[in-house]
């Protein structure tokens, strides 16, 4: 078990984190892949029943591909990540600046579950962010938002098997340039 708050590549890139066997980490105020620019292909994989990655603040958020490009987080096989927080400082963003390109999650397997208590963004926080960034949610696979979820500037979002659920608590917003696909 690991608490504190952390990032998978601050400047660096191609940097990996494993999170496996029933480990637990318990992120203060949040945690980011990719953090500056430069900061590319970094990745976290949660995986197997038991493991946990809690991010459990009202002024931190997760954020897959903060500046960088190419990054990703796996949840497969059971693993579980919980952003916990009801504030727009809790949310979860995929591609978050301008040049944040090609960030993706991966929600894949029965009982893989993303939790965000607060808003998604794919494609930025704002109006502005990076392209190309997607959520693929598979084989079982469950993503629950409790807010709003923001699909925008070239990004995708697939559900691709029945089995597979994305419940979103606030609205569901998406620009002509994004997709939402199902099988």
């Amino acid at each position: 078990r690991w608490e504190g708050d952390f990032s998978v590549g601050y400047h660096g890139s191609n940097n990996q984190l494993e999170i496996s066997d029933g480990a637990q980490v318990n992120s203060v105020l949040g945690g980011d892949l990719g953090t500056r620019v430069g900061s590319d292909n970094n990745s976290v994989l949660v995986t197997g029943a038991g493991s946990i990655w809690r991010n459990m603040s009202d002024y931190g958020f997760i954020a897959v591909g903060f500046q960088g490009m190419g990054n990703t987080l796996t949840i497969s096989d059971g693993g579980e990540v919980h952003n916990s927080g009801d504030n727009l400082l809790t949310s979860f963003v995929v591609g978050r600046d301008p040049g944040a390109d090609n960030n993706a999650v991966f929600v894949t397997g029965n009982g893989s579950v993303l939790n965000n208590d607060s808003g998604f963004y794919l494609g930025g926080q704002w109006n502005v962010g990076g392209r190309g960034n997607a959520l693929h949610v598979n084989e079982g696979g469950f993503v629950s938002v409790g807010g709003y979820m923001f699909n925008r500037n070239y990004s995708t979002v697939s559900i691709d098997d029945p089995g597979s659920q994305i419940m979103v608590g606030g609205d569901y917003y998406q620009d002509a340039t994004s997709i939402l696909r199902f099988g």
